[in-house]
């Protein structure tokens, strides 16, 4: 990452564009050259060079002709009749062109260019071991075999320049951006450029933002090419994304082990050995925490010692509060002797913590952030009405290892998680239950910082998301005074002398505005929803399995499995379905219950009531301008905690028994044939996608009575019903 000292005016960040990693900044092509590139070498004077590129050697052999053009691109790719990856192999002469015209032979470059033998198929097309259509790749390759781990810059081109090549250029280039970051855990941000015809671009990611550049003629702009690569080809390793303090120890794919150096507060380096790869489900996301967790190993003086710890690897928002200073803030939370100890059990002790520091070995030591690029005014060269937020926000990369609900005691001590997800409860070989993820957990009474929005979308309060106190007491609105009755016959009369006039009521005064609604406030029942959702999650994830000798076609399951897939899906990303389930009336939830395989349909019940007790949490504590939780919150602990409990022990039997599963419409429960960890990986990785549906031939001619001799009927142990594949992992 380079760090410009320019002072002035921010960036415009509305200059977006769309990619399929998101939204990402659109820059003049200087503009990149300038600050987001690492930065030229001092002997290295690009219009020079572009000189020598003309005049060197025999006309006949010289990089760029007399036509201006590069050698080897006579005509414009699109015009070429062969294919893409015979037209741009020429730019592999073109790069090592650059090189020689550099003259600084004493510095050997870390990374060489290379075209890919085989041709990038498009992103569609592309599996785990395909690679880019060029990159540039470390020197030190094993075998002279080139993977992912070695790629620092992926290269895509188009011979055309059509919309739909632009399209599928940007997606190429976005699946190899997105397959470095995940692949590679020293990465932390990366280069690219794309290609199409003589359309060039320039691309930057990191866990912050996406950067591209405006379009250039590669064919004629020779300064920009050669100021790109000479940029890269002459850069440290720290300076292409690598990250210095994690090293690769061993190369196998089936078992890649790396050792971590953590630096602390005080500046003490402590390293660790990763002995196994627990969680990297975050990086599924390149915009994100990009967090990954390891079961570690403490070395000391490079032998391994002492016994096991986790370590997780994280970028967090850079105004946040980091996550062991949270967590030592709790420990010396005041409150009574007994909530501290069961606090201390249900905490994970922090072992070490500090903020990542790239020490490059070229005196250059300088912490680990997100981009920021300078600040001067930048010509408007694409604009946009995306909003500015769209790209995210300053992260800076941290660690913290761990050595190893009191969400009771949590709350009690004054504190709210804000973060409460599947994901950020763990249970050790014990059974012992354990909260994690403290990055965003704050005092329940501190406005010292602006209350975000954060959390997992799908188990987020619903009254956070909408960012308002939804459970108000409905406004009472004071009945208007009566009108005198209608009189056609009356006629108004002035009262003389000897009469009395009659007194007429005043019309009462414009009553004053009301008092303005206070800032909306995250409070301990949001951690309760949330806690809710997460079950929620849990049941309508569970399903019966089929045993059978061929696979079942969507259309050949029971029409109530595809209404509880269809339940499970809606609750978990259609907001209409999640505001109407948390109302205060109807029976939303019940009728999604209702959908569930009948031996698990009482947990669900179960969860109405959990429901109800919510929303009367809900509406006592909104009662007051500001939400009183010390009366709601009375009991709510222990009442949840004897619900859970009733859960776990529905949970705990043998409960699943299908007998007529074709006439009633319900599965039969079987043992679940074994899932790879593939596929597991894949559910639990992205965050809004859906478990496919497997593909098959479905079999309507089979008779019922055939079905269901190839369906037999089979007790399961709790949970009975197959539970996903991603709920396992998650329980591990």
């Amino acid at each position: 990452m380079i760090v410009s000292t320019a002072k002035s005016r921010s960036v415009d960040e509305r200059l977006l564009q769309r990619t399929p990693m998101g939204d990402c900044i659109h820059l003049p092509v200087d503009y990149f050259l300038d600050h987001v590139l690492p930065p030229l070498p001092s002997q290295v004077d690009p219009r020079e060079m572009i000189d020598t590129l003309k005049t060197r050697g025999h006309k006949s052999r010289r990089a760029i002709t007399s036509q201006n053009r590069w050698r080897g691109f006579a005509r414009n790719p699109a015009e070429s009749l062969r294919d893409e990856s015979h037209v741009f192999k020429y730019l592999a002469d073109v790069v090592q062109a650059i090189v020689e015209a550099s003259g600084i032979g004493k510095y050997d470059p870390i990374v060489r260019f290379q075209n890919n033998p085989h041709g990038g198929p498009d992103y569609y097309e592309r599996d785990a071991n395909t690679l880019p259509d060029a990159y540039l790749h470390l020197d030190n390759t094993v075998d002279g075999t080139v993977s992912w781990m070695d790629i620092a810059v992926p290269g895509e081109y188009k011979k055309g320049c059509s919309h739909t090549d632009k399209q599928d250029n940007i997606q190429n280039i976005s699946w190899s951006i997105c397959k470095l970051l995940r692949k590679d855990p020293r990465r932390r941000f990366t280069y690219g450029y794309s290609i199409e015809n003589t359309d060039m671009r320039l691309w930057y990611c990191d866990r912050y933002r996406i950067i591209t550049t405006a379009p250039f003629d590669f064919m004629f702009e020779h300064e920009s090419v050669v100021h790109f690569f000479a940029s890269l080809i002459y850069a440290r390793p720290d300076q292409l994304g690598w990250d210095p303090s994690i090293k690769l120890l061993r190369d196998d794919p089936d078992n890649l082990q790396y050792d971590i150096t953590v630096t602390t507060k005080g500046g003490e380096k402590v390293t660790y050995r990763t002995l196994e790869l627990l969680s990297d489900l975050a990086v599924g996301s390149v915009i994100g925490k990009g967090t990954r967790i390891w079961k570690v190993t403490r070395l000391e003086d490079g032998r391994v010692s002492g016994e096991t710890a986790v370590l997780k690897d994280s970028w967090v928002d850079k105004d946040q509060p980091r996550e062991g200073d949270t967590f030592h803030e709790l420990r010396n939370a005041t409150m009574p002797a007994e909530n501290h100890k069961i606090l201390m059990d249900a905490l994970l002790t922090v072992e070490t913590y500090g903020d990542v520091i790239i020490d490059s070995g070229h005196d250059a030591v300088y912490p680990d952030r997100t981009i920021q690029l300078p600040s001067s005014p930048t010509p408007k060269c694409a604009r946009s009405d995306f909003p500015k937020w769209s790209v995210g926000k300053h992260k800076i990369h941290h660690r913290v290892v761990f050595k190893e609900i009191f969400l009771k005691v949590l709350h009690q001590a004054g504190w709210v998680h804000r973060d409460i997800s599947s994901a950020n409860i763990l249970t050790d070989s014990t059974g012992r239950v354990k909260l994690i993820d403290l990055e965003y957990a704050k005092k329940a009474d501190d406005e010292s910082r602006r209350d975000m929005r954060v959390g997992t979308a799908k188990f987020m309060s619903v009254e956070l998301d909408r960012r308002y106190y939804r459970y108000r007491p409905s406004p009472v609105v004071s009945p208007l005074p009566e009108a005198p009755p209608f009189d056609p016959l009356y006629t108004p009369s002035t009262p003389t002398s000897g009469t009395t006039q009659t007194h007429t009521p005043s019309i009462p005064s414009t009553p004053p505005p009301p008092e303005p609604e206070p800032p909306f406030r995250y409070n301990p029942i949001h951690d309760f929803e949330s806690l809710w959702w997460v079950t929620t999650f849990f049941v309508f994830q569970m399903e019966a399995a089929f045993k059978s000798t061929t696979p079942l076609s969507a259309q050949s399951r029971p029409p109530r499995l595809q209404d509880q897939r269809m339940s499970a899906k809606r609750l978990s990303h259609d907001q209409d379905v999640r505001f109407s389930v948390t109302s205060k009336r109807g029976d939303a939830f019940m009728k999604h219950v209702q959908n569930l395989h009948r031996s698990i349909r009482p947990i669900g019940e179960q969860l109405e009531t959990w429901r109800v007790k919510i929303i009367r949490a809900y509406l006592k504590a909104e009662q007051t301008r500001v939400p009183d939780m010390t009366l709601a919150m009375q009991d709510l602990h222990d009442e949840f905690a004897k619900d859970l409990f009733r859960i776990s022990n529905m949970l705990a039997g043998k409960t699943v028994m299908t007998e007529g599963s074709w006439v009633t419409n319900e599965p039969v429960a079987t043992v679940p044939p074994k899932q790879t960890s593939l596929k597991r990986k894949g559910e639990d990785q992205a965050e809004h996608r859906d478990e496919p549906e497997p593909e098959g031939p479905a079999d309507p001619a089979r008779s019922r009575k055939k079905a269901r001799k190839s369906r037999p009927v089979v007790i399961v142990d709790g949970p009975a019903a197959r539970t996903r594949a991603c709920l396992r992992a998650k329980a591990r």
